[in-house]
């Protein structure tokens, strides 16, 4: 009876969810139903999903936007119209594209990152509770959410493989179906079921306290596990910081993914254990910070070394700027009490709007760094003159790879048409040793292994020697009958 009653919460709960987000429930319903037709003709609908989501995360922030300072009605309006109108343009936008391009998929995840932020920080701006609350609420609510969701869809994906192996044959889209319902429309409105309204009339104290405290198995659990645990990575990673400097090797990428995976776990922890009042939170608090600005410092660092030889792509201006919003977090924190701690996400947003703004994003920094180091190692060769190549067969090796490397980026991120030296009909790798005059593939980076496939002629006959063939044989029998 537990059970049932909390299952019949759990569906009041979306009913009511769909009520509070009524756009985002029914941009889910079309992701969903797009997902279908997809399973079902197998046709690409990529635009349209992406611009759904887009839409989907711009009104759930909306909704927070107009519990939190929609004090009247034409107020909330003009928020939901700003919604709706940043969701078609953007559709509009990527519409006239042919494909979603890498620069398109970049910029979309980063605009979805700030609506996110945006959605847990817009409640507890000058609100009763702070941001570290609502992450908490937040944060609690995506493990509950995927834990139902996999229970459900484990259940359901069960049931279908009994009923094909023990009564009629299921047809196999029926487990893509069951996943498209379950994880995009059950587990999302789920999600947001689980999130209490933080500001407006319909706030409800006791559910936002149930909501926002910490259990006392995930308190054990960050403060005397992963707090722990936390401290080793920090003295491995000092430790190696250490050794790149005694050994000066400075072109190691070892370091970046895991002073990237570092920063992020701290200060997610960080945000986690704010309200936890124990010595390992306590420590964790005062320390951490500190060495959150002395790591992101020596990634930096690392990072500049590498741009210096090879140029901004736009891998490295993400590392760059997290590098520099970790080392300004660090300091922040380290200054400022917990309770202030919803100016990180201010300025992650910030920094991921500034990450998407033309001229200053990445792509356009990066095409603007790999295009001036092909211009510069042309006019270092009088290869560039009058804004025409003149082909030059004699180049060094070492400037032969610059710019081999540096338009074989550009031509991955498909703006070789913004190079002004290139002829308008030129075709990529088909004109480039004729325009140059030398190859590309001589300067790729060497392959250590070489993967075979082989498979069978069926049109070669195969010699069988002094045996008869089938049809011989046929032949034979049907004489002697």
């Amino acid at each position: 009876m537990k059970l049932l009653k909390t299952i019949l919460g759990k569906l009041a709960g979306i009913s009511k969810a769909g009520a509070r987000f009524p756009l985002a429930f029914l941009g889910l319903i079309a992701i969903a139903s797009i997902n279908a037709v997809s399973i079902e003709n197998n046709h690409d609908f990529g635009k349209q999903i992406i611009s759904l989501v887009v839409a989907v995360f711009c009104f759930i922030v909306a909704q927070v936007l107009s519990e939190r300072f929609g004090k009247t009605i034409i107020s909330k309006i003009i928020f939901y119209l700003a919604a709706t109108a940043i969701s078609i343009g953007y559709y509009f936008v990527i519409l006239t594209e042919n494909d979603i391009s890498l620069s398109i998929s970049v910029k979309t995840t980063v605009a979805i990152f700030a609506l996110l932020v945006s959605f847990i920080w817009i409640p507890s701006i000058k609100g009763k509770s702070d941001f570290n609350a609502v992450f908490m609420s937040i944060f609690k609510a995506i493990f509950t959410s995927a834990f139902f969701s996999a229970i459900i869809w484990g259940g359901i994906s069960l049931i279908i493989v009994a009923v094909d192996q023990l009564l009629i044959n299921v047809n196999q889209h029926a487990y893509l179906h069951t996943a498209n319902i379950v994880w995009v429309v059950f587990a999302s409105m789920l999600f947001l079921s689980l999130i209490p309204t933080f500001n407006g009339k319909e706030t409800d104290e006791e559910r936002i306290k149930k909501a926002s405290s910490c259990p006392r198995f995930l308190e054990v659990l960050l403060s005397y596990v992963l707090v722990p645990l936390e401290a080793i990575y920090s003295l491995v990673l000092l430790l190696y910081i250490v050794k790149t400097v005694f050994t000066s090797n400075w072109n190691n990428n070892l370091l970046e993914p895991l002073s990237l995976s570092y920063c992020i776990s701290v200060i997610l922890l960080y945000v986690l254990v704010s309200d936890i009042k124990n010595r390992f939170a306590t420590i964790f608090r005062k320390v951490f910070p500190k060495l959150l600005v002395l790591i992101a410092l020596f990634q930096i660092v690392s990072s500049v070394t590498t741009v210096f030889s090879d140029g901004i792509v736009h891998t490295s201006y993400f590392v760059l700027m997290f590098g520099l919003y970790c080392v300004i977090c660090g300091i922040l924190l380290s200054i400022f009490p917990p309770k202030k701690n919803g100016i990180i996400a201010a300025i992650a947003i910030a920094f991921a709007l500034v990450c998407i703004t033309p001229r200053m994003d990445a792509f356009s920094v990066s095409f603007a760094s790999q295009s001036s180091i092909i211009e510069n190692t042309l006019e270092k060769n009088d290869m560039l003159k009058n804004s025409t190549v003149t082909p030059n067969a004699n180049v060094s090796e070492e400037d032969k790879t610059k710019i081999v490397s540096a338009f074989s980026y550009i031509n991955r991120i498909n703006d070789t048409d913004r190079l002004d030296f290139l002829p308008d009909d030129f075709e990529s790798y088909k004109d480039f040793e004729q325009t140059f005059g030398f190859p590309t593939k001589s300067y790729y980076a060497p392959i250590d292994t070489v993967n075979k496939h082989y498979t069978n002629d069926s049109l070669q006959l195969i010699d069988i020697g002094n045996y008869v063939n089938m049809s011989q044989q046929i032949e034979q029998l049907s004489r002697c009958n």
